[in-house]
């Protein structure tokens, strides 16, 4: 009867163990997808910064292309 407790007992502890295995293995699991999810945030929020820097810098050209052909267009008149 001793033996067959202790044998309980021990199939009991490892359930434990496996269960907490278990959870500590899905645990990592979510922390891991969730840093993946806030790196790919964070990498598209940087590559949009980018683009829009970068059509920032196309509208800058262009208007200043607009206000120097129109300054040498005027001048073109007064010479």
């Amino acid at each position: 009867m001793e033996k067959q407790t202790a044998a309980m007992d021990e199939i009991h502890a490892s359930t434990i163990n496996a269960n907490c295995a278990l959870t500590t293995t899905k645990h990592t699991k979510t922390v891991i997808m969730d840093f993946i999810k806030k790196v790919i945030i964070l990498f598209l929020h940087l590559q949009k910064q980018v683009t829009d820097k970068k059509h920032e810098q196309k509208r800058a050209d262009a208007s200043a292309r607009f206000f120097n052909d129109g300054f040498l267009f005027t001048l073109s008149f007064l010479f």
